[in-house]
């Protein structure tokens, strides 16, 4: 017995060293976001979206955009340009950068070509406010209010992803540290990679703020909870284990954690605390006495785990690779959770003796609630009906809208940067389009002028603001040449341009494409969507060309508009599951249909008060009803398995009352805690994390509460009807 004791201490001991050890050497790998990975490998809007941003190379560039008190004195604007034109030109891994300050425009004069600066000697060249007032120029290097200047930044293709988020905070401290020595002056910055930055930049934050503080608050709780500091450090190790092995699991599937990994890392946390809290306050009820524990609660933590990964199943059938991923870690969390509970702690409560002071259940709170739900049952029931009917009326308020823009909450840079880019050059959100010319060459005399009679039907879309293309540099051109104008002339100039690379981001020769990009006055992906269809719509009035969404807005319209039909499909596979899990269990239609009843209520809180309070749904709404789904059934096997038990020795009533007074203090503690974790969320500025956090808890406290008034309410109803 000594012997197997060393052997129980050795093993409680060195395998959550080696396990954490490991952890800590994977955890380094943070993994970028990218738009085009939350679909699969070889999915087709994918693929069109990679061969689209090889071509014009959108997911490099960084925009900066500084902003004046006043008017820029051009001075000022040169000297300006010059420093950040310096840092940029020392910052390892700037590819190009163009501003004002070295942006170049053609002057034809005397039969010869000749590329103008905008600015020398500190004042705007001759025919430079002339250029700067044209469709092409215009709110591209600086606003026309002369206070806001756009800064376009080129970063390397050939920069290791890794290397990228350290190389985007350097720009953006370099900038800074220009711009800070005047106080009228503000830099903002937006891009893909500035994105990544800032995702990245807050998954560090968590780590370093919100997980520790989340380790502290359950050890705190479990400690006040078991009075024991052995069992208190039990929990904290299993907590830490279920951590680590999903951290690995991460680390393996996708080679680095990313935004929502990190999300299903929180919410492991989270959930590997309710098994271990129904194990020790059964280990207390049962006077320490270990097999009498695990005989007792084994099979509900079984099933609470089971309906829990259920939950998270029905995102294993999103095609948003994140969400699939996050449902996967979830699910696996939570049975690495359940099996370090029932076998890890086992195993180190022998090896170190540990025991617990006892519980008494406490009888007279628990009658006191009994009494309540026994002399109002109907008020109780009814008041519940009209609490459900009105969270359901609201429901229909929703909007399914994702501001894929505006991630952060209002404070954050990234999003006061997308306002400032918003006011001052209507920088918002755009749409990509490539035409195609069937026939002839696209930049032929001919096919521009088609194409701008197409870009004058685009222009005409409620959500346009204003567009920039090959068409306005066409035209741009022509005005240069005046009287010289020729198509041949023209052919040979776009040759030297082409061949130059000035023409990158316009047009394709090898293709015979051209790209617009229209801008839009609004963030919204409804907007995008009606956009995407007023454009489809131009097709049949042009057959002479293909014109083709792209880019950006073509991924994330698909990605958006698919959110209904996975939260379709998604909480009906959810419901059936569970449903069959009921039925497994109870073997009996009516008591599976009395175990869903409470747990209806904490989906209307959701969608109801998402209604209310007019938030937008997007893979917010998937998240939340896979964790309510899959928590909030779990109070309701361990209060219905336990009803069961009670009703072999006892009627209805009496076996509802010993219900009550069984479940009332784990169920308790298991919502307390989870309530506890709120103020948590609140530190992440990400909004999804924020919306999580209270949704979640509403709908968690909601789910408590139904299970011990509503519930047994509906119960006694049944039973006085089955009554003789």
């Amino acid at each position: 017995m000594k012997f197997n004791n060393t052997i129980y201490k050795i093993l409680s001991i060195s395998i959550p060293i080696i396990l954490i050890s490991f952890c800590i050497l994977r955890l380094g790998n943070i993994k970028p976001y990218q738009v085009q990975k939350l679909l699969r490998e070889g999915h087709p809007i994918r693929v069109s979206y990679e061969e689209f941003n090889k071509k014009y190379n959108d997911e490099d560039k960084v925009y900066i955009l500084i902003k004046n008190n006043k008017k820029f004195e051009f001075s000022y604007v040169e000297n300006l340009l010059n420093r950040i034109s310096q840092v940029l030109k020392r910052t390892p891994g700037v590819n190009s950068y163009s501003h004002l300050g070295n942006a170049k425009f053609i002057n034809y004069a005397n039969n010869t070509f000749k590329l103008e600066s905008f600015i020398k000697n500190g004042n705007l060249s001759k025919g430079s406010q002339n250029r700067l007032e044209t469709d092409f120029w215009s709110n591209h290097l600086i606003s026309e209010d002369g206070t806001t200047l756009l800064i376009t930044v080129t970063l390397s293709s050939k920069i290791d992803r890794k290397k990228r988020v350290p190389l985007i905070k350097k720009i953006i401290q370099k900038i800074e540290s220009i711009t800070s020595k005047n106080n009228e002056l503000k830099a903002n910055f937006i891009g893909t990679e500035v994105a990544n930055y800032w995702f990245t930049h807050e998954m560090i934050r968590n780590a370093a703020q919100i997980t520790p503080l989340l380790f502290t608050i359950f050890g705190l709780f479990f400690f006040l909870v078991f009075k024991s500091f052995k069992s208190m450090l039990i929990s904290f190790i299993v907590i830490v284990l279920a951590y680590a092995s999903t951290s690995i699991l991460i680390t393996f599937v996708e080679e680095g954690i990313g935004p929502y990994s990190n999300f299903a890392l929180l919410f492991v946390i989270i959930v590997s605390t309710s098994d271990l809290i129904h194990f020790f306050i059964q280990f207390k009820q049962s006077h320490s006495n270990l097999s009498d524990t695990i005989k007792k609660i084994r099979i509900p933590c079984l099933l609470t785990s089971l309906t829990t990964a259920i939950g998270f199943s029905s995102l294993l059938i999103n095609e948003n690779l994140p969400l699939k991923y996050l449902g996967l870690y979830c699910i696996s969390g939570t049975f690495i959770a359940y099996f370090l509970t029932f076998n890890f702690v086992p195993l180190t409560i022998k090896a170190f003796n540990v025991t617990v002071p006892s519980l008494e259940s406490p009888r007279e709170k628990t009658n006191r609630l009994w009494s309540i739900i026994f002399n109002h049952y109907k008020k109780i029931s009814t008041f519940f009906i009209f609490f459900a009917t009105l969270l359901f009326i609201n429901t229909f308020s929703l909007k399914i809208d994702d501001n894929t823009y505006n991630k952060f909450n209002e404070t954050h840079p990234l999003s006061q940067a997308i306002t400032a880019f918003k006011d001052n050059l209507n920088f918002m959100g755009s749409v990509d389009i490539i035409i195609k010319s069937k026939k002839q060459s696209i930049i032929s005399e001919k096919s521009i002028d088609d194409i701008k009679k197409l870009e004058n039907d685009l222009l005409k879309i409620p959500t346009a603001s204003h567009l920039k293309s090959f068409s306005q540099f066409y035209d741009n051109m022509r005005e240069t040449l005046a009287n010289d104008f020729s198509e041949e002339r023209i052919d040979s100039i776009f040759t030297m341009l082409y061949n130059y690379g000035a023409l990158n981001s316009l047009y394709k020769y090898t293709t015979n494409e051209i790209r617009t990009t229209l801008f839009l006055n609004s963030l919204s992906s409804t907007d995008l969507e009606n956009t995407i269809i007023e454009i489809t719509k131009l097709k049949d009035r042009y057959p002479q060309f293909e014109v083709e969404v792209n880019g950006f807005a073509a991924i994330r319209n698909y990605i958006s508009q698919n959110v209904i039909k996975n939260f379709i499909t998604s909480i009906a596979l959810t419901f059936v599951l569970i449903a069959i899990v009921f039925l497994a269990l109870f073997k009996s239609i009516k008591w599976s249909l009395l175990a869903l009843v409470p747990n209806l209520l904490p989906l209307l809180v959701i969608s109801g008060f998402m209604g209310i309070f007019d938030i937008t749904i997007d893979n917010n709404l998937l998240i939340l009803v896979s964790i309510t789904l899959g928590i909030s059934v779990d109070d309701t096997i361990h209060f219905i398995y336990k009803l069961k038990e009670n009703l072999e020795i006892s009627n209805l009533e009496m076996a509802i009352k010993n219900t009550v007074n069984a479940t009332l203090y784990p169920l308790l503690s298991t919502t307390s805690i989870f309530l506890l974790t709120f103020p948590s969320f609140l530190l992440s500025d990400v909004v999804l994390f924020e919306q999580v956090g209270f949704f979640l808890m509403a709908s968690l406290l909601t789910a408590f509460v139904a299970d011990f008034f509503l519930l047994p309410s509906v119960l006694l109803i049944i039973s006085k009807k089955d009554k003789p």
